[in-house]
């Protein structure tokens, strides 16, 4: 299985469902995601669309997001095979954590020379600087967490925001920003599930755009790990996509809760970790990295999958030890 880039001759001979790698963020990964994925976005941005990306963490939302955005040849190369006109793109992130209430959303209380006055929030201003831009920029307003720290008020101020194209200012001026997207990251499933928060029916239907993001299949897993640690053997690399695999279908039935989802970073970590110590055993280097976060409840599950993916069970402490020399 090949794995294209964004460099445009590459990425044309991408079909939809084929892996594309971004060209990553300064000392980040690159995430490794299905063009589809990335059209659509893409898509969504130049036509000032509502995109909403979800799904379960660790599948790489918001690393994709800030990578394809942040690192402008990702998305202007994307934008030359989708005929897309090459144009500025202005990014403004918002965090929703930011906002105490509702009001906040467009003005927030500031102190200058001992007096309090209101100034614009950052939702605001980013669209007033977006005023009368439509055809010279590209322009999105992010999002992150949507759904993770606000409260249903802070929902619901935001359906009239987002939903409007055109914004009428406190003096009565109106801010016209058709072209303005808006982009946010969740948790929510397509129930509106999976977050702190119950995700508002009235906010869901204003994003037109609707992206789920899943872990890959075993095969592409493996793939890009091929990729991201070239230096492992294949057998490695199948083993602990199983264990992965494993360990979500055990968190699905309830069991092994206190084990974070696994991610390809997680497997990558392991891998290397594999490469640089050979002389741990596989379970010691899982129950440090992939299995890190263990508890005593869940370790003989966890042993029992090791033994499976792995054919080692779960060595105590002692072992482990041992193994160090301590």
């Amino acid at each position: 299985m090949k794995i294209y880039t964004t460099e445009p001759t590459s990425y044309r001979a991408a079909g939809p469902g084929d892996l594309v790698r971004l060209e990553p963020l300064p000392g980040s990964h690159p995430p490794i995601i299905e063009r589809q994925k990335l059209d659509l976005i893409v898509r969504g941005i130049t036509e000032g669309a509502r995109v909403h990306i979800s799904g379960e963490t660790g599948t790489a939302k918001t690393l994709t997001i800030r990578t394809l955005l942040l690192r402008e040849e990702n998305f202007h190369n994307i934008c030359e095979v989708l005929g897309r006109p090459r144009r500025p793109l202005t990014i403004y992130s918002c965090p929703l954590a930011r906002f105490d209430g509702p009001g906040e959303l467009t003005f927030r209380r500031a102190i200058k020379d001992g007096t309090t006055y209101d100034e614009d929030s950052l939702i605001l201003a980013a669209l007033k600087a977006q005023d009368g831009q439509a055809g010279k920029t590209y322009a999105a307003v992010l999002l992150p967490e949507l759904g993770r720290t606000q409260s249903e008020m802070i929902q619901g101020a935001l359906v009239e925001l987002i939903g409007d194209a055109v914004l009428l200012e406190a003096e009565g001026r109106l801010v016209h920003v058709p072209h303005v997207a808006w982009v946010a990251d969740s948790n929510y499933a397509g129930t509106g599930t999976f977050s702190l928060v119950t995700q508002d029916d009235s906010l869901r239907r204003r994003f037109d755009i609707s992206i789920e993001m899943g872990h890959p299949a075993e095969e592409q897993e493996c793939t890009i790990l091929e990729h991201l640690a070239p230096e492992a053997e294949p057998e490695e690399v199948a083993a602990i996509v199983r264990l992965g695999s494993e360990i979500r279908a055990a968190r699905r039935d309830g069991g092994l809760l206190s084990v974070p989802p696994p991610t390809l970073f997680g497997y990558e970590q392991f891998l290397r970790t594999r490469l640089d110590l050979p002389h741990l055993p596989p379970d010691v280097v899982a129950f440090a990295t992939i299995l890190g976060h263990c508890s005593e409840e869940d370790r003989a599950l966890a042993g029992d999958l090791l033994a499976r993916t792995h054919g080692v069970a779960a060595g105590t402490e002692d072992e482990a030890d041992a193994v160090m020399g301590l």
